[in-house]
């Protein structure tokens, strides 16, 4: 066990308490939407990438 000048140190700046987690933020974006411009991004780097099925490579079944 710690004395209680130690204690405090350990827990500086906050005391013998923590003040816990943050606060929750409100998202401001639709995470399908920006997972949409991400996609539409990540495209137009590398248009080698093609999306969508072909007869050599069907799309998997979920």
């Amino acid at each position: 066990m710690l004395d209680t000048d130690r204690r405090l140190a350990v827990t500086a700046p906050f005391g013998q308490t923590s003040p816990g987690l943050a606060p929750n933020r409100a998202t401001t974006t639709n995470p399908d939407q920006l997972a949409s411009e991400f996609a539409q991004e990540f495209l137009a780097d590398h248009p080698q990438v093609r999306l969508g099925s072909s007869p050599q490579r069907p799309l998997p079944r979920l």
